[in-house]
């Protein structure tokens, strides 16, 4: 019997649950160890410990039929409490192999287990984690030279589980559906490698086919806006009403061109004729002036202005000179001087 659609695992009293941990180069949980290692020892290199997540909750991860079809199996929190509790249980702290193979690796014991209760407590953060309420670590210390070379070589990234579990349809409550051991896959994370890589060459083929979907929308949305940027041919009521437009413009322009020449016009006289006026106020000015240094005046009012000595004053009064023009007594003043 073939799964479909989405699965979440439980552990019931009749249930195994977990009975390994095994060492894989992909975890289908995603979760590799923080400090992988290279060409040296493994983080904690000290003690040859590794740490590592096991289970987070709700995490949806892909499983295949035997016939390749695909479903989706998650753990929420109480299902993770009673994986991490099989795994006491089944005195599982001992039993390990690498990528699932049926060849238990001995020297790979399991010292830690633990949930975490208080994200911003939890001592996962010590070795470099992020951790979640709900998710199950754990701390395994390594006595078993191929499982070191494998992390040293780095061919080893993450744990995975493998168990017996109960499987209920997330679209059916509370609907129990057969055994995993019915179906003969014992090991839910544990599927073979090349499976694993079908899995993730289906979830990369349909990534492309709906990024493929995304580009193919989105170049008809763009082709969409370009065809609607483009110039339309106009219709002879439109270009009709466009020449008349650029008709009325045109004798709004030229209207207000005549009334500013007109204007200007108007200054330009206004300017000319204000010159003219100015013009002959001088002229008149100067007559005037002229006119007034002629005009005689009484000797004795300008007597004491003549700037003369006593003896042409004497002349003065002799001659008995009672009148004399401003021009005169300017003359007079100059000559004296």
């Amino acid at each position: 019997m073939a799964l479909t659609g989405k699965h979440i695992a439980s552990v019931e009293n009749e249930h195994v649950g977990v009975y390994a941990i095994s060492l894989v180069d992909k975890p289908a949980n995603k979760a590799t160890f923080v400090n992988p290692c290279k060409s040296g020892l493994c983080s904690l290199s000290e003690n040859n410990e590794i740490v590592g997540l096991i289970l987070r909750p709700t995490q949806e991860i892909t499983r295949l039929n035997e016939d390749g079809t695909k479903w989706v199996l998650s753990f929420d929190r109480s299902g993770i409490k009673q994986a991490h509790e099989s795994f006491a249980k089944n005195l599982a702290i001992k039993n390990s192999n690498l990528d699932h193979s049926d060849k238990q690796q001995k020297g790979i014991t399991f010292t830690e287990s633990w949930l975490v209760e208080n994200s911003d407590n939890d001592k996962s953060k010590d070795y470099g984690f992020k951790p979640i309420v709900g998710e199950w670590y754990v701390k395994a210390k390594i006595e078993n030279a191929e499982v070191l070379q494998a992390l040293r070589t780095d061919t080893v990234k993450g744990f995975s589980l493998e168990g017996d579990f109960f499987l209920t349809a997330e679209a059916e409550k509370n609907t129990q559906l057969t055994k995993l051991k019915d179906m003969n896959i014992l090991k839910i994370f544990g599927i073979s490698k090349e499976d694993t890589e079908k899995v993730e060459l289906a979830e990369a083929l349909e990534t492309k086919l709906a990024t493929i979907d995304e580009v193919k929308d989105a170049l008809m949305q763009l082709a969409q806006k370009i065809a609607e940027l483009e110039p339309k041919e106009p219709t002879p009521e439109e270009m009709e009403a466009d020449k008349a437009a650029e008709d009325l413009a045109a004798k709004e322009l030229a209207a207000e061109e005549d009334k500013k020449k007109v204007e200007d016009e108007k200054k330009d006289e206004e300017m000319s004729e204000l010159t003219s006026q100015v013009t002959k106020m001088n002229e008149q000015f100067i007559t005037l002036t002229e006119q007034i240094s002629k005009i005689p005046v009484d000797m004795e009012t300008f007597r004491e202005k003549l700037i003369v000595s006593d003896e042409e004053k004497i002349k003065l009064a002799d001659a008995k000179v009672e009148k004399m023009s401003i021009n005169d007594i300017i003359k007079h003043n100059k000559k004296t001087n």
